[in-house]
């Protein structure tokens, strides 16, 4: 178990000594102030700019399963980020990440376009309330995706500006305070831009369902 942030203590009992400025003394979240905690991000964004086309983009199998969705597009690239949070003090942090999706092959003997999404993310985490395994934050963030397959005629990039709320659950109570969840929902500014077409949007990001409650969880590991 992490040892106590500077100044670390408790009531009698060993219950958590909230603190003036709303954070938690004694908490699993100060035991990881000052650290650097390793995340491994839900999808960044999987939508029409990261698309692939059928004839030499994805197996033919997969376009198939796509008709559904489009006669003319592959599934989209599932774009992920990896990174860091850095707590400077115990209620503000900074957040830095890598967005990544890179793939390619063959199929039938037929050569499949090889693809590349890059670009950063960065963030703050500001803490609004805490108790002993729990940390509700609010969590700015911009990422900034370029992304390229081999068949298409140009680059695209994607810009996203996020305004979510973030709840960080620590697995104290299991004894790991450093292991935590990460679930997050806001609003969403999101630019696409590609040879021909420019397209905006606004509206809500992250937890917005049942089913995104589990495919947006983030997993977040402090060292």
């Amino acid at each position: 178990m992490l040892p106590l942030g500077p100044g670390g203590s408790s009531l009698p009992g060993g219950r958590p000594r909230e603190l003036a400025d709303g954070t938690v003394r004694g908490s699993d979240h100060d035991a990881v102030v000052g650290g650097w905690g390793i995340v491994i991000s839900p999808s960044v964004s999987q939508l029409g700019a990261f698309s692939r086309r059928p004839s030499t983009g994805c197996p033919s199998i997969a376009a198939a399963s796509a008709s559904t969705l489009s006669t003319t597009d592959c599934p989209p690239v599932d774009i992920r980020a990896v990174g860091t949070r850095h707590w400077l003090t115990p209620t503000l942090g900074i957040d830095a990440a890598l967005a990544l999706g890179l793939g390619g092959g063959s199929d039938h003997g037929r050569l499949l376009d090889t693809y590349l999404g890059v670009g950063p993310l960065l963030g703050a985490s500001v803490v609004l309330a805490g108790w002993k395994h729990m940390t509700v934050m609010a969590s700015p963030a911009a990422s900034l995706v370029v992304f390229r397959a081999a068949s298409s005629s140009g680059t695209a990039f994607v810009l996203d500006l996020r305004a979510d709320l973030e709840a960080e659950l620590h697995f104290g109570f299991w004894g790991l305070p450093a292991l935590s969840l990460g679930l997050r929902s806001g609003l969403d500014l999101h630019l696409e831009h590609g040879v021909d077409v420019t397209v905006w949007s606004l509206g809500a990001a992250g937890v917005t369902s049942l089913a995104r409650l589990v495919s947006d969880l983030s997993l977040r590991y402090y060292l």
